[in-house]
Protein backbone atom coordinates (compact mmCIF):
# COMPACT_ATOMS: atom_id res chain seq x y z
CA UNK A 1 0.00 0.00 0.00
CA UNK A 2 1.35 3.44 -0.96
CA UNK A 3 1.53 6.26 1.59
CA UNK A 4 -0.74 9.20 0.96
CA UNK A 5 -0.58 12.95 1.42
CA UNK A 6 2.47 14.60 2.98
CA UNK A 7 3.88 11.19 3.93
CA UNK A 8 4.03 10.27 0.26
CA UNK A 9 6.04 13.40 -0.55
CA UNK A 10 8.47 12.66 2.28
CA UNK A 11 8.94 9.01 1.33
CA UNK A 12 8.97 9.54 -2.42
CA UNK A 13 10.21 13.10 -3.05
CA UNK A 14 10.20 12.61 -6.84
CA UNK A 15 6.40 12.77 -6.80
CA UNK A 16 6.63 16.42 -5.81
CA UNK A 17 8.20 17.34 -9.17
CA UNK A 18 4.86 17.23 -11.01
CA UNK A 19 3.20 19.47 -8.43
CA UNK A 20 6.05 21.99 -8.59
CA UNK A 21 5.95 22.03 -12.40
CA UNK A 22 2.19 22.59 -12.49
CA UNK A 23 2.25 25.40 -9.94
CA UNK A 24 5.55 27.12 -10.78
CA UNK A 25 3.91 29.87 -12.87
CA UNK A 26 0.60 31.69 -12.72
CA UNK A 27 -2.07 30.03 -14.90
CA UNK A 28 -2.74 31.42 -18.37
CA UNK A 29 -5.94 31.30 -20.41
CA UNK A 30 -4.69 28.05 -21.94
CA UNK A 31 -3.50 26.40 -18.74
CA UNK A 32 -6.39 27.03 -16.40
CA UNK A 33 -7.74 23.54 -16.93
CA UNK A 34 -11.22 22.22 -17.32
CA UNK A 35 -13.85 23.29 -14.83
CA UNK A 36 -17.35 21.98 -14.48
CA UNK A 37 -19.15 24.34 -12.18
CA UNK A 38 -21.63 22.87 -9.71
CA UNK A 39 -20.32 19.36 -10.45
CA UNK A 40 -21.65 17.93 -7.19
CA UNK A 41 -25.14 19.32 -7.78
CA UNK A 42 -25.18 18.18 -11.42
CA UNK A 43 -24.09 14.69 -10.38
CA UNK A 44 -27.00 14.63 -7.88
CA UNK A 45 -29.45 15.74 -10.58
CA UNK A 46 -28.30 12.97 -12.90
CA UNK A 47 -28.57 10.38 -10.12
CA UNK A 48 -32.08 11.54 -9.20
CA UNK A 49 -33.33 11.43 -12.76
CA UNK A 50 -31.76 8.04 -13.46
CA UNK A 51 -33.33 6.68 -10.28
CA UNK A 52 -36.68 8.01 -11.48
CA UNK A 53 -36.29 6.09 -14.73
CA UNK A 54 -35.09 2.90 -12.99
CA UNK A 55 -38.05 3.05 -10.61
CA UNK A 56 -40.45 3.35 -13.55
CA UNK A 57 -41.63 6.81 -12.49
CA UNK A 58 -40.59 8.29 -15.86
CA UNK A 59 -39.40 7.07 -19.22
CA UNK A 60 -35.69 6.94 -19.91
CA UNK A 61 -36.00 9.75 -22.47
CA UNK A 62 -37.99 11.95 -20.08
CA UNK A 63 -35.50 11.34 -17.26
CA UNK A 64 -32.50 12.16 -19.44
CA UNK A 65 -34.20 15.24 -20.89
CA UNK A 66 -34.97 16.43 -17.37
CA UNK A 67 -31.36 15.81 -16.27
CA UNK A 68 -30.10 17.85 -19.25
CA UNK A 69 -32.48 20.73 -18.52
CA UNK A 70 -31.70 20.81 -14.80
CA UNK A 71 -27.96 20.38 -15.38
CA UNK A 72 -27.90 23.19 -17.92
CA UNK A 73 -29.75 25.45 -15.49
CA UNK A 74 -27.09 24.75 -12.86
CA UNK A 75 -24.32 25.50 -15.37
CA UNK A 76 -26.00 28.78 -16.35
CA UNK A 77 -26.28 29.71 -12.68
CA UNK A 78 -22.57 28.93 -12.16
CA UNK A 79 -21.67 31.02 -15.21
CA UNK A 80 -23.73 33.94 -13.93
CA UNK A 81 -22.13 33.70 -10.47
CA UNK A 82 -18.56 33.63 -11.78
CA UNK A 83 -18.65 36.41 -14.37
Amino acid sequence: MRPQGIGLLRQEPGTEVAIIQMTAKPPTENSRGLRLGNLVQIRDVIAEDLESAFAGKSTAKAALDDAVARGNALLRQFQKNTQ
